[in-house]
Protein backbone atom coordinates (compact mmCIF):
# COMPACT_ATOMS: atom_id res chain seq x y z
CA UNK A 1 0.00 0.00 0.00
CA UNK A 2 1.35 3.39 -0.96
CA UNK A 3 1.25 6.71 0.86
CA UNK A 4 0.99 9.95 -1.13
CA UNK A 5 3.01 11.68 1.59
CA UNK A 6 6.04 9.57 0.62
CA UNK A 7 8.04 10.98 -2.30
CA UNK A 8 8.47 7.69 -4.16
CA UNK A 9 4.75 6.87 -3.91
CA UNK A 10 3.77 10.39 -4.96
CA UNK A 11 6.08 10.23 -7.97
CA UNK A 12 4.63 6.85 -8.95
CA UNK A 13 1.14 8.38 -8.92
CA UNK A 14 2.38 11.24 -11.09
CA UNK A 15 3.90 8.78 -13.61
CA UNK A 16 0.68 6.81 -13.72
CA UNK A 17 -1.28 10.02 -14.31
CA UNK A 18 1.11 10.97 -17.14
CA UNK A 19 0.47 7.56 -18.74
CA UNK A 20 -3.31 8.04 -18.68
CA UNK A 21 -4.90 8.80 -22.04
CA UNK A 22 -8.20 10.69 -22.45
CA UNK A 23 -9.70 7.88 -24.51
CA UNK A 24 -8.68 5.10 -22.11
CA UNK A 25 -11.52 2.65 -21.57
CA UNK A 26 -12.47 1.78 -17.99
CA UNK A 27 -11.99 -1.80 -16.89
CA UNK A 28 -14.81 -1.28 -14.39
CA UNK A 29 -17.14 1.52 -13.33
CA UNK A 30 -18.81 4.28 -15.32
CA UNK A 31 -16.24 7.09 -15.41
CA UNK A 32 -14.54 8.22 -18.56
CA UNK A 33 -10.87 9.10 -18.03
CA UNK A 34 -11.65 12.86 -18.13
CA UNK A 35 -14.45 12.40 -15.57
CA UNK A 36 -12.15 10.41 -13.29
CA UNK A 37 -9.50 13.16 -13.40
CA UNK A 38 -12.13 15.72 -12.39
CA UNK A 39 -13.46 13.40 -9.68
CA UNK A 40 -9.95 13.21 -8.24
CA UNK A 41 -9.71 17.02 -8.28
CA UNK A 42 -13.00 17.22 -6.36
CA UNK A 43 -11.77 14.56 -3.93
CA UNK A 44 -8.63 16.59 -3.20
CA UNK A 45 -10.87 19.47 -2.14
CA UNK A 46 -12.48 17.06 0.33
CA UNK A 47 -9.11 15.79 1.58
CA UNK A 48 -7.98 19.34 2.28
CA UNK A 49 -11.21 20.40 3.98
CA UNK A 50 -12.28 22.81 1.21
CA UNK A 51 -15.53 20.91 0.70
CA UNK A 52 -17.50 18.26 2.52
CA UNK A 53 -20.07 15.59 1.84
CA UNK A 54 -23.10 14.47 3.79
CA UNK A 55 -22.86 10.87 4.90
CA UNK A 56 -25.73 9.19 6.78
CA UNK A 57 -24.92 8.26 10.38
CA UNK A 58 -25.45 4.53 9.80
CA UNK A 59 -22.94 4.55 6.93
CA UNK A 60 -20.39 6.46 9.03
CA UNK A 61 -20.78 4.04 11.92
CA UNK A 62 -20.34 0.99 9.69
CA UNK A 63 -17.36 2.51 7.88
CA UNK A 64 -15.60 3.38 11.12
CA UNK A 65 -15.91 -0.23 12.22
CA UNK A 66 -14.29 -1.28 8.94
CA UNK A 67 -11.71 1.52 8.85
CA UNK A 68 -8.64 -0.72 8.56
CA UNK A 69 -10.22 -2.71 5.74
CA UNK A 70 -11.18 0.49 3.90
CA UNK A 71 -7.65 1.82 4.30
CA UNK A 72 -5.72 -1.31 3.41
CA UNK A 73 -7.84 -3.82 1.48
CA UNK A 74 -8.73 -3.62 -2.23
CA UNK A 75 -11.88 -1.64 -2.92
CA UNK A 76 -14.83 -3.13 -4.77
CA UNK A 77 -14.70 -2.42 -8.48
CA UNK A 78 -17.69 -0.53 -9.85
CA UNK A 79 -19.81 -1.07 -6.74
CA UNK A 80 -19.68 2.31 -4.97
CA UNK A 81 -21.12 5.53 -6.39
CA UNK A 82 -19.32 8.77 -5.56
CA UNK A 83 -21.41 11.45 -3.84
CA UNK A 84 -22.57 14.33 -6.09
CA UNK A 85 -20.14 16.83 -4.55
CA UNK A 86 -17.25 14.64 -5.71
CA UNK A 87 -18.65 14.73 -9.25
CA UNK A 88 -19.08 18.51 -9.45
CA UNK A 89 -16.17 19.44 -11.71
CA UNK A 90 -16.87 18.87 -15.37
CA UNK A 91 -14.06 17.91 -17.74
CA UNK A 92 -12.46 20.76 -19.59
CA UNK A 93 -9.36 20.68 -21.76
CA UNK A 94 -7.60 17.36 -21.11
CA UNK A 95 -4.05 18.65 -20.77
CA UNK A 96 -5.12 21.44 -18.41
CA UNK A 97 -7.15 19.10 -16.19
CA UNK A 98 -4.29 16.58 -16.03
CA UNK A 99 -1.82 19.36 -15.23
CA UNK A 100 -4.05 20.60 -12.38
CA UNK A 101 -4.24 17.08 -10.97
CA UNK A 102 -0.50 16.54 -11.34
CA UNK A 103 0.15 19.79 -9.45
CA UNK A 104 -2.31 18.75 -6.76
CA UNK A 105 -0.52 15.42 -6.31
CA UNK A 106 2.86 17.17 -6.19
CA UNK A 107 1.53 19.58 -3.54
CA UNK A 108 1.25 16.70 -1.07
CA UNK A 109 5.02 17.08 -0.65
CA UNK A 110 3.87 19.85 1.72
CA UNK A 111 0.80 18.26 3.36
CA UNK A 112 -1.57 20.34 5.45
CA UNK A 113 -0.50 21.05 8.97
CA UNK A 114 -3.95 20.07 10.17
CA UNK A 115 -6.06 17.47 8.38
CA UNK A 116 -9.86 17.68 8.40
CA UNK A 117 -12.03 14.95 9.87
CA UNK A 118 -12.84 12.43 7.15
CA UNK A 119 -16.62 12.57 6.59
CA UNK A 120 -16.94 8.77 6.51
CA UNK A 121 -14.01 7.38 8.51
CA UNK A 122 -13.79 10.10 11.16
CA UNK A 123 -10.48 11.44 12.45
CA UNK A 124 -7.44 10.08 10.59
CA UNK A 125 -3.77 10.48 11.35
CA UNK A 126 -1.57 12.06 8.66
CA UNK A 127 -0.30 8.55 7.88
CA UNK A 128 -3.86 7.25 7.44
CA UNK A 129 -4.77 10.22 5.24
CA UNK A 130 -1.71 9.57 3.08
CA UNK A 131 -2.64 5.91 2.67
CA UNK A 132 -6.31 6.69 1.99
CA UNK A 133 -5.52 9.29 -0.69
CA UNK A 134 -2.99 6.99 -2.36
CA UNK A 135 -5.51 4.14 -2.23
CA UNK A 136 -8.15 6.30 -3.94
CA UNK A 137 -5.74 7.25 -6.73
CA UNK A 138 -4.60 3.65 -7.11
CA UNK A 139 -8.21 2.44 -7.36
CA UNK A 140 -9.02 4.84 -10.19
CA UNK A 141 -5.72 4.53 -12.02
CA UNK A 142 -6.21 0.76 -11.95
CA UNK A 143 -9.70 1.38 -13.33
CA UNK A 144 -8.01 2.74 -16.47
CA UNK A 145 -5.11 0.30 -16.60
CA UNK A 146 -2.35 2.71 -15.61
Amino acid sequence: MGNILEEADRELLRRRLAALQPDAQPQFGRFTAPQMVCHQLDAIDLYLGRTTIHVPLVMRMMARLMKRKILYAPWPKGKVQAPPSLLATQPGEWAADVQRLDQAIAAFAQPPERWPVHPVLGPLTAEEWGVFIDHHFDHHFTQFGV
